[in-house]
């Protein structure tokens, strides 16, 4: 079996999340929607903070330091929800193997302060994690999060 990339799981959440948005379950605001898609009363938001930065070589630095310029945190979440209560989620993605960096480490304990966190390595944590956080605000959806 081929282990999936962060790139790859990243695609996937963000396709999940946005045909869950179409269907009006979720609804979504970012990179990757024109604007809101859905219904007009939205469970949460979300928009991607995913950035596919090469670790090495000359790219990679001109990449991070546009990003910082730019205003790109080291660390930041890849998924952020916004929930309509005014709160707010993270969720990190990793491959099967993936770890957290020092940044993360160091800035996700800032976060939690804020809302919830989540390392997520499969889209079927990340199902469950937004499942949790639905629960956690009392929305009962009849339709299933699951693909």
């Amino acid at each position: 079996m081929t282990k999936q990339t962060e790139a790859q799981l990243q695609a996937a959440v963000v396709q999940w999340l946005e045909f869950y948005a179409a269907r009006g379950v979720y609804n979504s605001l970012g990179t990757y929607a024109s604007g809101y898609a859905g219904t007009a009363n939205p469970i949460f938001i979300f928009t991607s903070n995913y950035r596919n930065v090469p670790r090495a070589g000359a790219w990679a630095a001109f990449q991070g330091a546009k990003n910082r310029k730019s205003g790109v945190k080291a660390g930041w979440p890849d998924l952020t929800l916004h929930w309509r209560d005014g709160t707010t989620t993270w969720i990190e993605l990793k491959s099967s193997t993936g770890k957290l960096n020092k940044a993360q480490k160091t800035l996700f304990p800032t976060l939690e302060a804020f809302g919830d966190v989540y390392v997520c390595k499969s889209l079927e944590q990340v199902i469950e994690a937004v499942e949790e956080e639905v629960k956690k605000r009392g929305h009962n959806n009849d339709q299933s999060y699951s693909r």
